[in-house]
């Protein structure tokens, strides 16, 4: 083993002693012994377990070790020091406490949020636990929680031979991501998983940089030195998605919408790896990869901006080829000093990198400027064949004529067309028939370009419910991004036995599923990914349509934090820190990649919205997660269930939070026909969450129907909405009460915008209802229904005097949810 690999080893292995600590209540050791002890049971290199043991300066000066392990370990506790900018030198023994929930720690006035733990869990959706209070999380059910997770820690790494260090990264991430790194006196809200993959960051960037600059050279007052620039935060950024993404046709969209998210999000990953690879360093450098941006921390040496320049050619070469110049990638890095970890400056370089990226969006493309091809029109001009789903003209078609052709399974004829305008050969696909492969519409001569056949290919993959992410072993080239075609998606249990042959693959990934390390004998690599929409309704648009409740409509939803810009920059004060930053673009991600989830084990119906519920439809059938991640949305689905989705994220992100004052959400839905062009319902939806932005100061909002209102109003008014609709469709003359109820309201609506508040709708709308109260006397729920809501709108009972604002919005849902097509649930 290098003194690199041991350096690396011992990093991240340091402080593990602090878990074994607090499951047992240990008070005769000190947490950096335990931590010794345990690696040299499970690692045979002593160096590892000696860095362990002495991370600590004092430690390690106190003790007789040979230089280079001294170094070695110098290096550990500076960047132990570096990491834990957040807190001070710990006491022991330390006290079991748990987690605290990083939300709590952010604050934008003089208020402090109320404070709240983590309990202990698994970081997947089914066995996430929300935030307690800390009377709430008593502290016997976090010692059997403490205890429980470190058996099942103990035993799962003992079960494993001498993994990748990717793999062994995502061991600790799966039980030590609500462990807290430091418990006496620094606030607790720092996971051990992030301490500790920081610390190993910063301690190979260091050894990288030390090595280079002073080779043998090195002695512990070098290491210590914070003032020199070693290190380099680099940020890459995909451009153009948002506009990209929603260019396909109506026919067979969320297939190729779904292959579409999928892959650019893989090819996010693949950039960061590539640096990552160039530099021979971890995931521990992985700072986050996310919502079309990733940042990495490398070392500062003389040509790291010249590889990462080339890695970024090549990765931008690749996607113009694949994606023309729809799609790009920018790149951006700041410098680093020891004292830049610092709270009053971490966020200053974060944002500086941000303001970088900012400037390098206005020279999208700029490595191409020097080829004269790019210049060149980049499409045939004469009879061209079009792709059917993009629009984007592919050749000529003669070129057909002369191209390489073979068929294959699906249906789909594969032309190889030699191209004149790059060195690769262009590959289009055409159906055979008038149908495609199962569920992709398509005629006969339409023809498909080789990126919208795969994406729409890994829809398909992804829509049957396939829940896992194969990258197959091409040795060091196969990545997606060279090479999208080698990706595979599988079920997990087409690995139990060899798959096509196959003896191992080059890694492996589970989705949103943790038990991974049985994956280990088929891979060299085996992990676990969020990934936002596990599931498929295995519609399209104008089945969904067809079976939404009432009128045949699409809803289309686009939600995404408010401010979380200012909150990364401001939001922890002085108590900002890379490990706070990255503990909180996590948690983020974790919600809008994985939790969301839980929504394909929901029910909705007219009366409960959604719920848990054994009744009504299953949105699992009924709605599709097109994207989620960072810290936005886009799903699609049936129109009736779409709005309260809106209202179920917007309270589950309130509890993940811990309902912090600071952090909300808002969010626009676009209800849509079945044949209304995908890119204009995706800006629609665009622009109605703006418009919940943008509503008032604080946001935390939600538009419909092109109307923005607060949350609480939503609620108020879906629930009359629903109330009426339920009366109305159960009753044998609802036609007329529908017609009177809808239009009457309208009426009241448009009076009291052209009047007023103080207008003549008062008693009209007064004289309308008494009227109904009295027709319907006999039936004793439509009665007190009317009764209910007349003291609502005239009397304030429920303490919101606005409702007469949304009248229009009540009148056109019990309009919807009430109207009568043919061939749907309503």
């Amino acid at each position: 083993m290098e003194d690199r690999e041991a350096l690396f080893w011992g990093a991240l292995f340091h402080d593990i002693g602090k878990f074994y600590q607090r499951s047992t209540e240990l008070k005769d050791y000190k947490h950096a012994f335990l931590s010794s002890a345990f690696v040299g049971n499970i690692m045979s290199d002593r160096r590892v377990s000696e860095i362990a043991r002495f991370h600590h300066e004092k430690d390690f000066q106190a003790a007789s070790l040979e230089a280079p392990l001294k170094v070695l370990a110098a290096i550990v506790s500076e960047a132990d020091n570096l990491s834990s900018k957040e807190r001070s030198e710990e006491k022991e023994p330390h006290p079991q406490r748990a987690l605290r929930c990083v939300f709590s720690g952010i604050r934008l006035n003089e208020n402090e949020p109320k404070v709240y733990v983590q309990p202990i869990c698994r970081l997947t959706p089914q066995g996430y636990r929300f935030p307690k209070t800390e009377e709430q999380y008593s502290h016997q059910e976090l010692m059997q929680d403490y205890r429980t997770q470190w058996d099942a820690f103990e035993k799962e790494i003992r079960s494993m031979t001498m993994a990748d260090p990717d793999t062994f990264l995502y061991l600790f991430e799966k039980y030590m991501w609500c462990i807290p790194s430091a418990a006496y006196i620094s606030v607790p809200d720092i996971s051990l998983y992030e301490h500790s993959r920081l610390t190993a960051a910063i301690s190979v960037c260091m050894y990288d940089f030390l090595m280079e600059t002073l080779a043998s050279n090195i002695d512990e007052n070098i290491v210590r030195k914070r003032d020199e620039e070693r290190y380099l935060l680099v940020c890459g950024d995909l451009t153009g998605i948002q506009r990209f993404i929603y260019n396909i046709a109506h026919k067979g969209a969320l297939k190729a919408l779904k292959g579409r998210s999928f892959l650019l999000q893989r090819i996010l990953f693949e950039c960061a790896s590539l640096v990552l690879k160039e530099f021979r360093l971890t995931r521990a450098n992985l700072i986050y990869a996310s919502g079309g941006k990733f940042y990495v921390l490398l070392p500062k040496l003389e040509q790291s901006k010249a590889r990462i320049s080339s890695i970024m050619k090549m990765a931008e070469d690749k996607l113009y080829d694949w994606y023309g110049s729809s799609i790009g990638i920018i790149w951006a890095a700041c410098t680093l000093t020891g004292n830049d970890f610092d709270s009053d400056k971490i966020t200053k370089k974060w944002q500086e990198a941000e303001d970088i990226l900012g400037r390098m969006k206005k020279r999208r493309f700029s490595s191409k400027l020097n080829d004269i091809s790019f210049f060149l029109p980049q499409a045939p001009a004469g009879d061209v064949v079009t792709c059917t789903a993009t629009g984007r003209e592919l050749c000529l078609r003669s070129d057909i004529e002369r191209a390489t052709e073979s068929v294959d399974k699906d249906g789909y004829t594969r032309y190889e067309v030699p191209s004149l305008m790059s060195e690769k050969n262009l590959i289009i696909y055409s159906v055979n028939e008038e149908t495609g492969e199962e569920g992709i519409p398509a005629l006969k001569g339409y023809f498909l370009s080789e990126e919208q056949r795969l994406s729409q290919q890994l829809g398909m993959n992804l829509r049957r419910g396939l829940a896992i992410a194969i990258e197959s072993d091409e040795g060091d080239e196969g990545h997606y991004l060279l090479d999208p075609w080698s990706m595979k998606i599988l079920k997990k249990s087409d690995l139990k036995e060899d798959y096509h042959g196959a003896s191992h693959f080059s890694s492996i990934a589970l989705f949103n599923d943790d038990d991974f390390t049985p994956l280990l004998n088929r891979s060299r690599k085996a992990g676990w990914q969020f990934y936002g929409g596990d599931w498929t309704t295995g519609k399209e648009f104008e089945e969904l349509s067809q079976e939404a409740l009432g009128i045949h409509r699409i809803g289309v939803l686009r939600m995404d934090v408010d401010n979380l810009g200012k909150v990364f920059r401001e939001g922890f004060g002085s108590n900002a820190s890379l490990s706070r930053i990255v503990q909180l673009s996590r948690m983020m991600d974790f919600f809008f990649s994985s939790y969301l989830n839980r929504l394909r084990d929901k029910r909705w119906d007219i009366q409960r919205g959604i719920s848990d519920s054994s009744d009504g439809t299953r949105l699992e059938e009924a709605l599709e997660i097109v994207y989620a991640g960072g810290d936005d949305l886009f799903i699609v689905g049936q129109w009736n269930v779409i709005p309260d989705t809106a209202f179920w994220i917007k309270n589950e992100f309130s509890r993940f939070t811990g309902h912090h004052p600071y952090l909300s959400i808002s969010g626009g839905v676009a209800v849509i026909p079945e044949d209304y062009p995908l890119i204009k319902a995706a800006r629609l939806a665009g622009d109605a969450e703006e418009s919940a932005k943008t509503f008032r100061p604080e946001k935390n909002s939600f538009c419909l129907f092109g109307k923005p209102m607060t949350w609480d109003m939503y609620a108020m008014i879906s629930g009359w909405a629903k109330r009426f609709s339920s009366l109305i469709v159960t009753e044998p003359e609802n036609d007329a009460l529908r017609r009177a109820v809808v239009g009457r309201l309208y009426t009241i609506h448009d009076e009291y915008k052209r009047n007023g508040a103080w207008g003549p709708w008062r008693w009209r709308a007064c004289y309308f209802l008494v009227r109904m109260e009295m027709m319907y006397s006999e039936q004793e729920k439509i009665k007190k229904a009317i009764e209910e809501f007349s003291e609502q709108l005239f009397l304030n009972r429920n303490g919101n005097s606005d409702i007469i604002e949304y009248t229009d919005i009540l009148a056109t849902l019990i309009d919807y949810f009430t109207r009568k097509e043919s061939g749907n649930a309503g």
